[in-house]
C-alpha cells in the first residue's frame, strides 16, 4: 500500500501502535473526502524497514503484513 507521507493531507497522530510506530489519521490527497488510519512510510523506514513495500512512481509504500 502507498503509505508516502507526501500523498497525504489533513495529517494527525491519533496514538500509536504497540510496536512504537506512530498512527495516523489522514486523507490522500487524490482523495480528500475519504480518512483513512494507517502510518507513513518514513516512520517504518526508520523503524523497520524491512516491512517496506517496492517504490512505486518515487513513492514509497508499507507492506502492512510485515509490520510488527
Amino acid at each position: 500500500m502507498i503509505s508516502d507521507r507526501r500523498l497525504k493531507t489533513d495529517i494527525h497522530q491519533i496514538g500509536e501502535a504497540s510496536n512504537g510506530l506512530p498512527l495516523y489519521v489522514f486523507r490522500y490527497i487524490n482523495d480528500p473526502s475519504t480518512q483513512h488510519v494507517g502510518v507513513m512510510a518514513q516512520d517504518v523506514a526508520q523503524t523497520q524497514p524491512d516491512a517496506l513495500g517496492p517504490v512505486i512512481g518515487g513513492y514509497m509504500t508499507v507492506n502492512y503484513g510485515e509490520v510488527r
